[in-house]
């Protein structure tokens, strides 16, 4: 499936590279590429992760503490938004 980025995800991805830009070398690269490969995992298989919030799925990063919050919808997947483990749960409700 096509996997889609709404706009305050793509502004939390970007957040958190810059943060991990100011702490180290590898880090933003490294937090890349898990993004990626998330974002790749959903899309070829968008059920296999755990439903949260009505028909809202999540993906956990593996080394870092971030997931993405995604739906299905139709032929794509949307990732609603890329929280940090300590946000405030929830908070991306009010985009899906």
């Amino acid at each position: 499936m096509k996997v889609r980025l709404h706009a305050q995800a793509r502004a939390e991805f970007f957040e958190a590279v810059e943060y991990y830009a100011n702490e180290s070398t590898s880090a933003p690269e490294r937090f890349i590429a898990e993004f990626e490969e998330a974002a790749r995992e959903i899309g070829v298989h968008p059920h296999r992760y755990r439903t949260i919030w009505n028909t809202t799925h999540q993906k956990e990063f593996h080394s870092f503490p971030y997931s993405l919050v995604y739906r299905i919808l139709d032929d794509i997947v949307q990732i609603d938004a890329v929280p940090h483990d300590r946000q405030r749960t929830g908070y991306w409700k009010k985009r899906v």
